[in-house]
């Protein structure tokens, strides 16, 4: 019997290979024939987020012998206690997934000895490799693996002394190392304190070896040389740094970054570099103010950095919301941000609140028209902003003005986001042709609750989508969608002659 009437079974197989999730468990309860093929797409790339799914999911594939098929396995949630059955289950299943190319087990847990032997021994496609445990014992067991293309470790050194900590360093060094020839993406983290950090007891040392084909690099949690980093990672085009320290040779020496387009760090650590560095391609700088207590106090120097690269195109930051009667309140920031970046074409601004300094955002201080960068702003595309609506008073404009007046200033806008927490509107503009040939801009907006205030970790959550959490969805309905600011008409389309 066909799988698919009407198309022999190598086609059959090749459309099934592009069905969901949902249409492959509907096709397995309606078509014996099918139920084998479905079976294998259905464990070929996997992620969970409970153990209970994952203790299930593991049976299945033993059960039914499909460790083979399998792909891809993700667990990318905490869930229950360190000592969960399912790591034991999947030692099992890894000695004859003998085409698994991905596996991430970030969830802290303590996995059992066979695990790592045969996630080095069997587990010949491996090219993805994201574990994140309790401890570091670990890293001993990963001694001699192979082959990596992506690498993610974190660490929790808590535990341990510092000698042990240099020596269990030292053995992540030797797995890069060993997968050198390898490696494209890195990413190298620790959960400790700023003290452990700054006082270096938590410190990357790099060999002799160089990694060529690393075009992405992330260090968050560690103290490391900038120096070293630019010499042993010759071609970085992505490099995230988190809560870390980073002595700068002050010799004078610029280290040259040649295909660096994008940088993700504090401005603890943005501005010595950038002082300190060349990055001709720079085009995408996102500052994360998480890792500052006080992000405020260097906003100007950051912005003296980022003046010299006037090749950024996208910038993430944020501004300190602080007395109004303050010469530096939000709004001259603002202003400032977009004169350091004048031909930035995606813009993400936070305005948050510094401790008891606050002030109203009035937003008609935050538009075009009152402005005196207005020239930055011809080829801006993508617009953010982001605040606490205990610090928004919308009295002196409404937001539907507001959306108008920066769909009118910039020409190539397409895209608004404003986020007053926790209501979030965005504005998307269509072109359309009128009868008469002139161009016409249809702006229709969208609005829904939002109670998770996001965290701009990279570029990605600084300039795509925000989608809600699974644990927030059943807050974010139709019903509660359908509400307006005090004092605010109702938000609706509206049209724009080009």
């Amino acid at each position: 019997m066909s799988i698919i009437p009407g198309l022999n079974d190598d086609c059959a197989s090749i459309t099934i290979g592009f069905l969901d999730t949902p249409s492959l468990l509907s096709m397995a309860t309606t078509s014996r024939a099918a139920l084998a093929s479905v079976r294998l797409c259905l464990v070929r790339d996997v992620c969970f987020e409970t153990d209970q799914n994952a203790i299930s999911f593991l049976t299945f594939v033993i059960t039914h012998t499909l460790e083979a098929a399998m792909r891809t396995f993700r667990f990318t949630a905490w869930d229950g206690g360190l000592k969960a059955l399912w790591p034991n289950l999947l030692a099992d299943v890894l000695t004859r997934a003998t085409q698994l190319t991905w596996l991430e087990l970030w969830p802290e847990r303590a996995f059992p000895p066979c695990f790592f032997d045969a996630v080095i021994n069997r587990t010949p496609a491996l090219t993805r490799l994201h574990i994140k445990s309790y401890d570091m014992e670990w890293v001993m067991a990963l001694q001699g693996i192979r082959g990596l293309s992506v690498i993610s470790l974190t660490m929790n050194p808590g535990r341990i002394s510092s000698e042990e900590v240099a020596s269990r360093m030292g053995m992540v060094e030797t797995v890069l190392a060993d997968n050198a020839d390898t490696l494209e993406d890195v990413s190298l983290s620790t959960v400790c304190d700023l003290f452990e950090i700054e006082g270096k007891r938590i410190r990357l040392v790099l060999g002799e070896i160089r990694y060529p084909h690393v075009t992405r690099l992330t260090l968050q949690n560690l103290s490391f040389d900038l120096a070293d980093i630019n010499r042993h990672f010759p071609i970085i085009q992505r490099f995230a740094v988190g809560r870390s320290t980073m002595p700068v040779d002050n010799s004078g020496a610029r280290l040259v970054w040649p295909i660096l387009t994008t940088l993700v760090a504090p401005q603890s650590l943005l501005v010595p570099m950038l002082a300190h560095s060349d990055c001709p391609s720079l085009h995408c700088l996102v500052v994360r103010s998480n890792f500052d207590p006080l992000p405020d106090l260097r906003i100007n120097e950051t912005l003296d950095s980022m003046r010299v690269f006037n090749g950024v195109q996208e910038l993430s930051f944020t501004i300190p919301v602080r007395n109004p009667r303050a010469d530096n309140s939000a709004a001259s920031f603002l202003w400032q941000v977009l004169g350091s970046v004048p031909h930035v074409r995606k813009l993400d601004i936070h305005l948050d609140l510094i401790f008891d300094r606050a002030e109203f955002i009035h937003l008609a201080s935050l538009t075009p028209d009152t402005m005196p960068w207005s020239y930055a702003f011809k080829r801006l595309t993508f617009l953010s902003l982001s605040m606490c609506a205990e610090n928004y008073t919308g009295m002196d404009m409404n937001i539907q003005r507001f959306a108008k007046v920066w769909f009118t200033a910039c020409p190539n806008l397409t895209d608004i986001r404003l986020h007053i927490f926790p209501m979030e509107i965005s504005w998307k503009r269509h072109r359309t042709i009128e009868d008469n040939g002139h161009q016409q801009s249809l702006v229709v907006p969208s609005r829904r609750l939002n109670y998770v205030w996001t965290q701009i970790n990279d570029e990605v959550s600084a300039f795509g989508p925000r989608s809600l959490p699974a644990c927030c969805q059943g807050r974010h309905n139709a019903e509660r969608d359908d509400i307006y600011f005090e004092d605010e008409p109702e938000i609706r389309e509206f049209s724009l002659r080009a």
